[in-house]
C-alpha cells in the first residue's frame, strides 16, 4: 500500500499505519506545521488507546506536548507530557521516559516559570537514560540540569554537569544540544568568572553550531542565542554588536514564522481551534477507560460464569 499525507484524513487502521501517520505528525512538527501534526496526532491516539498500544500513546502524547508549548499552551503540553509518562511507564520503556522528562522539566526551565521544578524532572530523565546506551537524552538532562544550576546562581555545580556531557556533546551531531551547552557557558564565564572573552567565544561556538543544522523547529534554537548575544554586547556597552545580533534575531524569526504559522500559535486562525482538538482528545480517552472497565467486566463476568457452572 502507497501511504502518503492523504492517507491521514482518516484513523489508522493498523499498527503499521499508525506508526507511518506518527511519522508523518513528526515530520509536520518540525516542519513548524503545527496545525496538520496535532490533527494526525489525534488520530493516532485514537488507535493507540484502543488498541493499548502504550509505547505508540506515550510517543503521540510527547509530540503534542511539543505542539502544545509551540502554541504556549504550557499547562496543556505539561499535562499530554505526563499523560505520556503513564503509558510510557506502562510499556516500560525507558528511552520515551527521557524524552518526557526532559521535556516537561524544559517547560518549566525554559520558560522560566519554576526552575527548581524543571531541575526535579531533569533529574529524573537523567536517572531513566543514564545506563542507556547512547542516548541522547541523557546529555539532554546532564545539560539542563547544568543550565538551571547555572541560572540558580549554583555556578560550580553547574559547571560540573556541563563538563560531565561536553566532550560527548562535541563529538556527536547533536546540534541542537551544542547550541544549550555553549549558550551556557556563556553565562558561566560572564557572571561568574567575569571573563569577556571566554563568554563572547562560547556564544560564537552556540551559533556555529546552530547553523549547522537547518530544521526550522531547531533553528529557534538560535533564536534564543542571538538574543542572549545581543544582550550581552549591551550589557558589556558595545552597542554595535548589540544592534548586529538583534537584527540576526529579528530577520531569524521573520524566515521561520510566516504570517499563516503566526496565526496558528497565536490562536489567531479560526480555522483550527485548540479547545475543540482538547476536546476531543479528551473524549477519545474517555471513551478508551469506559472500552477498558468494559473489557474488565465482561472479564469478571466470564469467570463468574466459570465459576458458576462448575459449582454445580
Amino acid at each position: 500500500m502507497i501511504f502518503n499525507k492523504h492517507f491521514s484524513q482518516t484513523t489508522p487502521n493498523s499498527k503499521q499505519e499508525a506508526v507511518k501517520l506518527y511519522e508523518i505528525a513528526r515530520e509536520d512538527f518540525y516542519n513548524l506545521k503545527n496545525k496538520e501534526s496535532v490533527k494526525n496526532a489525534e488520530k493516532i491516539l485514537i488507535y493507540s488507546l484502543n488498541k493499548q498500544e502504550f509505547t505508540l500513546a506515550a510517543k503521540t502524547y510527547n509530540l503534542l506536548g511539543l505542539n502544545f508549548e509551540q502554541f504556549t499552551d504550557y499547562n496543556k503540553a505539561i499535562l499530554y507530557y505526563k499523560k505520556g509518562i503513564e503509558c510510557a511507564k506502562k510499556a516500560n520503556n525507558s528511552d520515551i521516559l527521557g524524552w518526557l522528562y526532559n521535556n516537561i522539566g524544559g517547560v518549566y526551565s525554559y520558560n522560566g516559570i519554576d526552575l527548581n521544578k524543571g531541575t526535579y524532572y531533569f533529574k529524573e530523565a537523567f536517572k531513566h537514560t543514564k545506563n542507556l546506551k547512547g542516548n541522547g537524552d541523557f546529555l539532554v538532562a546532564g545539560l539542563n540540569i547544568g543550565a538551571n544550576l547555572i541560572e540558580l546562581k549554583k555556578y560550580e555545580e553547574g559547571k560540573k554537569y556541563l563538563d560531565e556531557v561536553k566532550t560527548r556533546v562535541d563529538n556527536s551531531n547533536e546540534y541542537d544540544i551544542a547550541v544549550s551547552l555553549y549558550t551556557s557557558y556563556a553565562t558561566y564565564y560572564d557572571e561568574y568568572e567575569n571573563d569577556f572573552s571566554k563568554a563572547e567565544a562560547a556564544f560564537l561556538n552556540a551559533i556555529n553550531a546552530g547553523k549547522k543544522d537547518n530544521e526550522p523547529a531547531l533553528k529557534m534554537n538560535l533564536l534564543d542565542v542571538y538574543k542572549a548575544f545581543s544582550d550581552f554586547y549591551e550589557k558589556h556597552n558595545k552597542l554595535d554588536k548589540s544592534v548586529a545580533y538583534l537584527k540576526s534575531y529579528i530577520d531569524l524569526n521573520t524566515e521561520i514564522y510566516n504570517e499563516e504559522q503566526n496565526d496558528i500559535l497565536r490562536g489567531k486562525d479560526n480555522t483550527f481551534r485548540i479547545d475543540e482538538i482538547n476536546s476531543r482528545i479528551e473524549k477519545v480517552e474517555q471513551e478508551n477507560k469506559d472500552y477498558v472497565k468494559k473489557l474488565n467486566f465482561n472479564k469478571y463476568f466470564i469467570i463468574f460464569l466459570i465459576i458458576l457452572v462448575f459449582s454445580f
